[in-house]
């Protein structure tokens, strides 16, 4: 049996129309039209509030738009694999002697050098 009355399949419902014209009501406060609005991405948007901020002499929320947009421009520094080979450990004290007596003997020599 069909359905008799109602709302139309596919008719919007108050709370729907309500919440497309607000959003259409903020984009045309920012000046965006919604083809523009649906090829923004959550960094452009950032950069975006970051300029209006900085605009508006609002340079605290300059600053926070600012950090919220940096992951997304910079990346993160990676850390360092150091690994620090201690290869005089093995020597005893004769061959360390041998060892010092060497790299002054180079000093020396890269001394007259210059």
């Amino acid at each position: 049996m069909r359905k008799s009355g109602g709302r139309q399949k596919g008719t919007r419902d108050k709370k729907h129309v309500a919440r497309e014209q607000l959003r259409e009501l903020l984009l045309k406060s920012v000046g965006l039209d919604a083809a523009e609005a649906e090829t923004l991405t959550p960094p452009a948007v950032m950069k975006f509030c970051m300029i209006a901020s900085m605009k508006a002499g609002d340079y605290a929320g300059a600053l926070m738009a600012a950090e919220a947009a940096a992951p997304y421009c910079h990346p993160r520094l990676a850390s360092a694999d150091v690994r620090v080979r201690n290869e005089d450990a093995g020597m005893n004290d004769e061959q360390l002697k041998a060892e010092i007596a060497l790299l002054e003997a180079r000093i020396k020599a890269a001394e007259t050098l210059n």
